[in-house]
C-alpha cells in the first residue's frame, strides 16, 4: 500500500508527490498522461511558483528559450487608458512559459525526488465508511478497471475532478467559474518581455490579454464568467475574434493557430477542501484566482501545503478530517487575502466594468500609484 496517491501530475499534484517525496514517503503520482504533454493556458507563471520549484530541489537554470521573463505589465481600462508597472531583474519576477514546459519540470522533480508514476485515468475515489482510501483507474491501454489503495488521496485531477465531484457533492454555481478560449499568433512587432491586460468595450465584462510567447509570437485570450457568458449569444470564439479586431495590424491573423478553450474554476468561495482520507489542491480544489484566471502558483502552493500536513498526519496515524483541517487553516492563512481581494474587484469589474477607467485614469497620473494599482490586479508581489 502506497502512503499517498496523488491523483493528476500537473502543477499541483507534482508538486505534493515532490514534497512528500522529499520527505520519505511512498507516493505513487497518476496521470491520464505522459509527459511532456500540454495543457490549454495562458502561460502565465508566477514568480511564487518558480520560488516553489526551486524548494522542491529544482536547481538549474531556466531555459532563456523557453521561459520568457516578464520585465512589464500593463493594464487597459475600456476607456483605452492604460497603467503600466516595470519591474527590475532583481524582482519576484513571473515568466510566461508553455505548459508542455513548464509542467515537465515539476513532473520530472517529482519523478526525481523518488515518487512513481503510473499512466492511468482516475475513474472515482474508492470509499468506504465515508473515507476515501484509494482510486479505481483505468490503466492505459487496459481495458478494466483496477482498485490502488492508499492512505491518503491527494486529488489535482484539475477542473473537472471525478474525485472532488464525489466527495463534495456537485459543483458550484456558475458565479465561481469561467470559460476562457486562447490562440497563438504572430505579432507584427515583438512584446519585448511585457504582458498586457484588456478590459476592452467590446468582451465586458470580460477581459483580455496578450502575454509574449518566444520570439514574435504571443498568446492571445479572453475570459468571462460562466454566468456572464451564458447571457451572451457570442461564443468565445466570437469573442476571440472581437478581440482581435481590436488589435488591428498589431497581429497577423493568418498565423492564428491552437485555438482552444477550458474551464476555470476560482477560488471565490472559502470553504474546507478536506475530507477523511482526501485533500483538493490546484484546480481540483477551485483555487485559481477570480480576477484574471492565474491558478499554477495557487496550485503549487496548495500541494506543498497539502503534502506537509499529509506528512504530519501518516506520523500520526490519523488521516481522518479533523486532523486533515490543518490543510484548511494552512491554505487560508496563505491564500486568503489574495483570493479575496480577486473575488472583490472581480465582482465591481463585472457590476461596474466602467470603474476600471475611473482607478486606472488616476493610477495613469503617477507612475508610483500605476505600479501598485498594476501590481496589485495582476496578483503578483510588488
Amino acid at each position: 500500500m502506497y502512503d499517498v496517491i496523488v491523483a493528476g501530475a500537473g502543477p499541483a499534484g507534482s508538486t505534493a508527490a515532490a514534497t512528500l517525496a522529499q520527505a520519505g514517503r511512498r507516493v505513487l503520482l497518476i496521470d491520464r498522461s505522459t509527459f511532456p504533454r500540454d495543457k490549454t493556458c495562458g502561460d502565465a507563471i508566477q514568480g511564487g511558483a518558480i520560488d516553489l520549484l526551486r524548494g522542491l530541489g529544482y536547481l538549474d537554470l531556466l531555459d532563456a528559450t523557453q521561459f520568457t521573463s516578464i520585465k512589464e505589465w500593463t493594464i487597459t481600462a475600456p476607456s483605452g487608458i492604460m497603467a503600466a508597472a516595470s519591474l527590475s531583474p532583481h524582482e519576484h519576477a513571473p515568466y510566461i512559459a508553455r505548459r508542455i514546459d513548464f509542467d515537465l519540470l515539476v513532473y520530472q522533480q517529482a519523478i526525481a525526488n523518488g515518487a512513481e508514476f503510473c499512466q492511468a485515468q482516475v475513474t472515482a475515489p474508492i470509499i468506504e465508511n465515508g473515507k476515501v482510501v484509494g482510486v479505481t483507474v483505468k490503466p492505459h491501454g487496459a481495458k478494466d478497471t483496477v482498485d490502488l489503495r492508499a492512505r491518503l488521496v491527494i486529488a489535482a485531477d484539475g477542473a473537472t475532478s471525478v474525485i472532488a465531484r464525489a466527495v463534495r457533492g456537485g459543483r458550484d454555481e456558475d458565479i465561481h467559474w469561467a470559460v476562457a478560449s486562447r490562440c497563438y499568433v504572430k505579432m507584427a512587432q515583438p512584446l519585448n518581455h511585457r504582458c498586457e491586460f484588456y478590459f476592452p468595450k467590446v468582451i465586458l465584462p470580460g477581459y483580455a490579454w496578450i502575454f509574449p510567447a518566444g520570439n514574435d509570437s504571443a498568446n492571445i485570450g479572453v475570459g468571462m464568467r460562466l454566468d456572464k457568458y451564458r447571457q451572451r449569444d457570442s461564443s468565445l470564439n466570437d469573442l476571440l475574434d472581437l478581440f482581435l479586431d481590436t488589435l488591428g495590424d498589431r497581429v497577423d491573423r493568418n498565423s492564428i493557430e491552437s485555438v482552444k478553450s477550458w474551464q476555470i474554476p476560482f477560488g471565490s468561495k472559502f470553504n474546507e477542501r478536506t475530507f477523511d482520507g482526501c485533500l483538493l489542491v490546484g484546480d481540483a480544489g477551485n483555487f485559481v484566482d477570480p480576477l484574471l484566471g492565474a491558478g499554477i502558483y495557487f496550485g503549487m502552493k496548495t500541494g506543498q501545503l497539502a503534502a506537509q500536513v499529509a506528512d504530519i498526519a501518516l506520523r500520526d496515524g490519523d488521516t481522518s478530517r479533523q486532523r486533515l483541517s490543518e490543510y484548511d487553516r494552512r491554505w487560508k492563512r496563505a491564500l486568503t487575502q489574495s483570493l479575496r481581494r480577486a473575488t472583490i474587484v472581480q465582482k465591481v469589474v463585472i457590476s461596474h466594468p466602467h470603474s476600471m477607467n475611473v482607478v486606472l485614469g488616476l493610477a495613469a497620473l503617477h507612475p508610483t500609484l500605476s505600479r501598485w494599482v498594476v501590481m496589485t490586479l495582476s496578483g503578483e508581489k510588488i
